[in-house]
Order: structure tokens, then sequence, then C-alpha cells
């Protein structure tokens, strides 16, 4: 028995020693295609089911996208944090959109409410902007230039 868990120990040492190293290189690797390409234009319902286009939302403006679900804890603080600077972003003439991944219109509606969310949200039920955004997780912001292109992916709010 003891032989089992001296031999358990050496391996779980060596592997810790090994993994790491590669995970780390994945993750100083990790990026979005999207970063210098335009972004793809969508149409989305909002919460009245009113039908927000991109674009024409975006009206030759830089904008942030920020991609979100109500079960995760990071957006929640993501969106806090969001709807505090609405003002400052405006002022900066930045167009803001959230957009709620694959979740239904009553579960966001009663989360918006409960946390008091000013921004404008879009519904993506079907996941669409999932494969044309390259989505690896939420929360994600897309930032995105007057030209329409994406300069920026970030897991987090960039600072003002």
């Amino acid at each position: 028995m003891r032989n089992a868990f001296k031999s358990l120990l050496f391996l779980f040492i060596i592997f810790s020693t090994f993994v790491p190293a590669v995970a780390q290189g994945q993750l100083f690797s990790f990026g979005n295609e999207m970063v210098g390409k335009p972004a793809p234009d969508f149409t989305l319902p909002d919460l009245s089911f009113q039908k927000i286009n991109l674009t024409q939302y975006r009206d030759g403006k830089k904008a942030f996208v920020f991609i979100w679900a109500t079960w995760c804890p990071h957006c929640r603080k993501q969106l806090q944090e969001l709807n505090g600077r609405l003002d400052q972003y405006e002022q900066q003439g930045i167009k803001i959109l959230t957009v709620d991944l694959g979740e239904g219109k009553d579960i966001v509606s009663a989360y918006v409410k409960k946390f008091n969310i000013n921004a404008k949200v879009l519904l993506d039920d079907y996941l669409i902007l999932e494969e044309q955004y390259h989505l690896i997780g939420v929360p994600t912001l897309f930032v995105i230039d007057e030209k329409g292109i994406v300069t920026d992916v970030r897991h987090n709010l960039p600072d003002l």
C-alpha cells in the first residue's frame, strides 16, 4: 500500500511538472481570430422583440458588443461594471450592445430587472453569434472601431 502511494505521488509530481508548461503555452497563444477583421453583421431581437441590426445601431461609431449569460458569475460582475460606465462610454461616442447567449426572454428579462441593467440587451436564442464571432466562452467583449473592424477581443472591460 505504501509503494502504491509513493508511485501515485511520483506520477503526480511528474505530471504537474510537465503539464503546466504545455497549458501555459496554450494560454499564451489564446486569441480570437476576429481581431483585425470586419465584425460580422447581425440582427437580433431586444427584450421587446424589436429587431436591432449591429451596423445600423453602430451608425459609424465605435462599439462594444458584450456577450454574456445569466448563469455566469463573471458576466454579472462585468455587466454591473459596464452598467456603471454607460454614461462615460456614451460621452466617448461608444455604442454598447449586450447580447445574452442562448437563453429565453423570460429568464433574461428577470435578470435584467433584478440587477437593474440599463444597457441595450439583445437575445441570441439560437447561438448565432457563437460561430460568427468564434466564441470560446462568456463573458466576451468585442471592441469594434468606426470602420466596423474588430480591434480587440477580451473577457473584461477595457480601462477608460
